[in-house]
């Protein structure tokens, strides 16, 4: 990480007032000395200051981080950049600056800045690369990001969906993965996955044949996938379009691709779409592959589209239960009388339940039944947190009181929600599949699904569980 210092001008760190460090030559020590900015300690967060020709110094990343600012260092164009940390926008104000944070993962010191009138800086840890990338379409569609290891080789790469056409019946992304040799300074090397490439990829292991406006697709020959469309009466299919709509799903684990199917026939120039291919990419480091090819129809991908909102909410109140249980719904010191009895009676330190949304036993119950349809994982947390014999919870007289002696499990886990993907197999049941971090921060792919009853999508097991055995 590159050492970048602001000189000292108070006891205190007044940023208004610092200069740059002049250009030296020899030798620098630590100086030992603390800086302290806003009551937090310098050297506490991994920074050190420096004694150069009798002045002290403080490091720009450490100082300009502790005041939550976001700092970069362009070495190509010798530029430092201390910006405020935003989100990345689309307005049009943005698109009409010089350069724009366009795509960040902020976790992981990566920010996506877009140029004018092209070009993308790609910023990480501090380090600057120049991409040739095509970014602003008409309705500025802002990329999608994700840093995963997709070649296998024990490094991660950058991988970024950019949508660079748009219009009347069209929506193009297209793929970049972004490698370096793992060495300071990071060096980007742009990999593209050229639209005709992709195409070629893909249309040589699909066989086609249209008969009485019947569609009949093989994948290698194998597998086959029938599309009868219902055209106007006396409309004959006249040629079938392929990527007229493109999406790119970029995830840590994996990158998921699906290509639009349509048919062209008199009166509808720009084609009728009636299904998708869908797959998976494959990167060796160099070169694009694909796998797992499928075909689905217009209404699967609808229905896949809005099970996914449902999947992405069921797992999110599984992780509300997991952080309840575990000692995250907190208790308020100030006691109750209610929770008191129970501290008088059992010497365990019961306080009244600090929330709006769960004020009994009941609510929490009402949550479980909420979320899974497993009858046994409701029980699990009702024995163990509310039955046991020194229950989590308890309720005394309508008040929900909890034991502020029970701690948390583990570290948690924190799930990707943009990468949860799902696929229905039959009326009333849908696989789902999701990225998530454990505590030594290594992701991974888990698998659970979810079951149809009642009208209802549950939950068949939860975040944890399917993690220990990913």
């Amino acid at each position: 990480m590159k050492r970048m210092f602001y000189r000292v001008l108070s006891a205190t760190v007044i940023m208004s007032f610092v200069t740059a460090v002049p250009t030296f030559a020899g030798e620098y020590q630590e100086s030992g000395i603390d800086a302290v900015i806003n009551g937090q300690s310098v050297n506490e967060h991994g920074g050190k200051t420096v004694e150069i020709d009798g002045q002290i110094y403080v490091p720009l990343r450490t100082t300009f981080e502790m005041l939550e600012k976001n700092v970069e260092y362009w070495k190509d164009a010798r530029k430092v950049f201390v910006n405020e940390v935003v989100e990345p926008s689309n307005s049009e104000y943005a698109f009409q600056q010089p350069y724009h944070l366009i795509a960040s993962i902020p976790q992981e010191r990566i920010y996506l800045y877009g140029l004018q009138p092209k070009g993308v800086v790609v910023s990480f840890d501090g380090d600057a690369s120049y991409i040739d990338a095509d970014y602003a379409t008409p309705q500025r569609i802002l990329p999608e990001i994700a840093y995963g290891d997709y070649d296998d080789d024990n490094r991660k790469e950058i991988a970024v969906s950019f949508n660079t056409d748009s219009g009347t019946g069209v929506d193009v992304d297209t793929l970049h993965i972004l490698t370096t040799d793992g060495k300071e300074p990071y060096v980007f090397q742009d990999h593209v996955l050229d639209n005709t490439v992709f195409q070629n990829l893909f249309g040589e292991a699909i066989q086609t044949e249209i008969k009485n406006n019947t569609v009949t697709y093989k994948i290698n020959g194998k597998k086959e996938r029938q599309f009868q469309l219902e055209l106007p009466k006396g409309k004959e299919i006249k040629k079938l379009q392929v990527g007229n709509l493109i999406d790119f799903d970029v995830a840590k684990s994996n990158i998921l691709f699906s290509v639009s199917l349509g048919a062209v026939y008199d009166g509808v120039p720009e084609g009728k779409i009636f299904g998708y291919l869908t797959g998976e990419i494959i990167f060796d480091g160099k070169q694009f592959g694909v796998q797992n090819l499928d075909m689905i129809s217009e209404e699967e991908s609808e229905t896949n589209a809005q099970l996914k909102v449902v999947a992405q909410d069921l797992l999110e109140q599984d992780l509300e239960i997991e952080g309840i249980f575990n000692a995250g719904l907190q208790g308020n010191s100030d006691y109750s009388y209610q929770c008191s009895l129970i501290w008088e009676e059992t010497g365990q330190k019961y306080f009244p339940a600090v929330s709006d949304t769960y004020k009994t036993i009941a609510d929490l119950e009402k949550l479980l039944r909420s979320t899974y349809s497993s009858e046994e994982r409701i029980q699990y947390f009702m024995q163990n947190y509310i039955y046991s014999e020194d229950p989590y919870f308890k309720e005394v007289a309508g008040q929900l009181c909890v034991n502020m002696n029970v701690g948390g499990k583990g570290m948690p886990i924190i799930v990707d929600f943009n990468s949860v993907q799902v696929k229905q197999i039959s009326p009333t049941q849908a696989d789902i599949t999701f990225d998530f971090d454990e505590f030594n921060y290594q992701t991974k792919l888990a698998k659970t699904s979810m079951t149809l009853i009642d009208g209802t999508w549950y939950l068949d097991q939860g975040v944890y569980e399917v993690a220990e055995t990913a």
